[in-house]
């Protein structure tokens, strides 16, 4: 980047020296092309984390800003010229400033190039339109081209974003709308042949609503990890009704004998009543589990509160009631469907697609610009598709 833009400051100096040539005279005060250049590069030192190709692109940003100011200097440049090419530097950094991450910045970098070309040679054309005459190219075409796929590319892009931003909310504990509907397909098929820049829009987008749709498909399809742990809570549940049962039976009809005391603890005037309501509480989790045998296991439900803070004088029922509740949201962290997960997800789509859809428009408008500039340069040359 650094030598295309050298060869594109030695192309217009030679372009312009007849224009100082010819000139009678040459009463300028010097600008202070130095003072300028550490103005500038205060600027660009505020960009943080360049990647190499971006760094030499700012590298020559303040190389072509100090040489514009020096030809000006040398009476090579005409007021109007001088303050194209500084504007157009200015507005380079200003740009790669707003760039809000590293593919935005690699796609700056790529454009630079063609865009610096662009703007030195409005400058000359001004400053001598009648000497300047510029030929279309292969390269110019090619440049075009790719610049009018890359807006038809983000244009067809951006309704999905949309419709991602809209379809990926959470009400109710449900599976959000987005998850049901083709749109995965579309991004793996756009990560896969899409424009590169698409490509790279797609490959996020797509991980981000992975992370959000895959839990709900292991709620209603569980993996083998979280049936193993809803077996392990089935088992759990029998050895409880079992104890509890045992309970019971020592107490009405009794007696309450020494083995009795040895499992469970010396017997309370609370024992049975304990034991009774314990009972009562592990027959409605069985009820519960029972209704959504063939349904997402009930991970919301109120019932596992209730357990997880309700306190028992009965030893066992104070050991393992709560323990159920504490099993069950075991399961639902290990599917991912507990509410910060769920939120999270929610919040990581959300500034996802924000961000993609101001990135989207900061494009658009920089390849529309482009795009403006070279037909307003080349115009009858190019061919009707181009125009």
């Amino acid at each position: 980047m650094r030598l295309a833009l050298s060869i594109s400051v030695l192309a217009l100096t030679a372009t312009l020296a007849p224009i100082a040539a010819e000139a009678q005279s040459c009463d300028r005060l010097p600008r202070d092309c130095d003072a300028e250049a550490r103005a500038f590069e205060a600027r660009a030192r505020r960009l943080q984390n360049l990647s190499d190709p971006v760094q030499a692109g700012v590298d020559a940003l303040k190389l072509r800003r100090r040489a514009a100011c020096l030809e000006w200097n040398a009476c090579a440049l005409e007021d109007a010229a001088l303050q194209r090419l500084t504007n157009w530097a200015d507005n380079e950094l200003q740009g790669l400033a707003r760039a809000s991450d590293a593919a935005a910045r690699a796609a700056w970098a790529r454009g630079l190039n063609q865009r610096g070309q662009l703007a030195m040679a409005q400058s000359a054309a001004a400053a001598n339109p009648a000497a300047f005459q510029p030929q279309l190219t292969p390269q110019v075409v090619e440049s075009i081209l790719r610049l009018k796929e890359e807006e038809e590319s983000l244009e067809a892009f951006r309704p999905l974003v949309i419709r991602i931003q809209r379809g990926s909310v959470v009400r109710n504990h449900r599976k959000p709308p987005i998850c049901d509907s083709d749109t995965r397909r579309e991004l793996r098929t756009l990560v896969r042949s899409g424009a590169q820049l698409v490509q790279s829009y797609a490959g996020s987008l797509q991980r981000k609503l992975n992370e959000l749709c895959e839990p709900f498909e292991h709620w209603e399809n569980p993996p083998e990890n979280v049936q193993l742990m809803l077996t392990e809570l089935d088992s759990r549940i029998q050895r409880i009704d079992g104890w509890l049962t045992e309970i019971i039976q020592c107490v009405q009809p009794g007696p309450y004998s020494s083995s009795c005391r040895n499992a469970y603890g010396a017997k309370t005037p609370q024992t049975l009543s304990d034991a009774r309501r314990a009972m009562g509480e592990l027959n409605r989790v069985k009820a519960l589990l029972r209704r959504h045998r063939n349904r997402p296991f009930p991970c919301h439900d109120r019932l596992w509160a209730r357990l997880a803070r309700t306190q028992w004088s009965l030893r066992t029922a104070e050991a393992q009631i709560p323990g159920l509740a504490q099993r069950a949201n075991r399961v639902c962290e290990r599917i991912g469907v507990v509410g910060e997960d769920l939120q999270e997800a929610q919040d990581d789509i959300r500034d996802e697609t924000e961000r993609l859809v101001a990135s989207i428009a900061q494009y658009l408008t920089s390849r529309r610009q482009a795009l403006t500039q070279l037909r307003n340069v080349y115009g009858d040359q190019l061919p009707p598709n181009l125009r």
